[in-house]
């Protein structure tokens, strides 16, 4: 019997090592709260270095504008139960504001261990703040060289899988409505055209730290390519008429799906049965195309 080994993803690998170093660091150093070192490294490896970055950099600034609010309750000597709760809320309203839902959590950590300190002077209660504010700096820094440093995510290859899943899910969707399977939904396809354009600009962002190995001139090619073919099949779906296909596209598409067509047709017009398999020679087409570039873009990130 054959046992199957679960083998961590890289992203994994370096988040649990990111943790490991931070902590590592802080405990050497002798920091006041080495968990806050490893929550915000654990929360900045990323699968971008550019996500990784800006999660780096929210996480201290939210830290900061914790700490202030901390330390304004703390000065006018409010600190109870209630009034750490009103702290949140102002934290969370503000966060909200300012569009950093993500980093509410470690900003309310740091407000709420603060708030709680018991300190002998105002002094005493900003040195901690101060000590808050390191902790996370460790971990963020860690966190984000790890990730920049050891083995960065090449998005430039995971958009090409990205590209060769989502062309399969076209010439499916394509196939499912010359066999007449029922409704046909472009919803999918809508959802897969918006990941290939979020990926896109994931690698603009990136750029800025590593180098690409393909031009985003080729990026944006590909990108178009499946505009024209969403809105090629989309045509078809929308007309809800299907009509027999030429000799030479049913051929073309039984070579794109890799198996037979059994196509269902609704009658034969002669005249729509032209621009039906003109739009079908188009969509053949423009299949190729992608995958002839799809192939280029491989030979380059390899």
């Amino acid at each position: 019997m054959k046992f199957s080994i679960y083998r961590p993803s890289i992203r994994t690998v370096k988040t649990g090592l990111a943790v490991a170093v931070s902590l590592a660091i802080a405990n050497f150093f002798h920091l006041e709260a080495p968990f806050l070192s490893g929550i915000s490294a654990l929360m900045t490896v990323n699968d971008s270095i550019s996500s990784s970055f800006k999660i780096a950099l929210f996480r201290m600034t939210a830290t900061v504008l914790g700490a202030v609010i901390a330390c304004l309750f703390q000065f006018a000597g409010f600190t109870n139960s209630f009034a750490i709760g009103l702290a949140i809320v102002l934290l969370v309203q503000l966060f909200i504001l300012l569009k950093w839902q993500e980093s509410i959590i470690t900003a309310g950590i740091v407000t709420i261990s603060i708030m709680l300190f018991n300190p002998a002077s105002h002094e005493a209660y900003i040195l901690f703040s101060v000590s808050k504010i390191i902790d996370t700096f460790v971990g963020v820094a860690t966190g984000f060289l790890i990730n920049y440093l050891i083995l960065p995510p090449r998005r430039e290859v995971i958009l090409v899988e990205y590209y060769r899943s989502i062309l399969q899910e076209f010439i499916k969707k394509l196939g499912e409505l010359l066999e007449k399977e029922g409704d046909v939904h472009i919803s999918p396809l809508i959802a897969e055209l918006n990941s290939i354009t979020n990926e896109t600009l994931t690698i603009e962002e990136d750029k800025r730290f590593i180098q690409n190995r393909v031009k985003e001139t080729e990026i944006w090619e590909i990108n178009t390519l499946f505009y024209i073919l969403f809105s090629l099949i989309t045509q078809l779906i929308d007309k809800k008429h299907i009509v027999p296909l030429t000799d030479k596209n049913k051929k073309a598409l039984e070579e794109l799906l890799d198996r037979d067509i059994q196509q269902r047709y609704d009658d034969k017009d002669k005249d729509y049965e032209k621009i039906f398999n003109f739009t079908i020679s188009r969509i053949i087409s423009t299949s190729r195309s992608i995958e002839k570039r799809l192939k280029e873009i491989e030979s380059s990130v390899k």
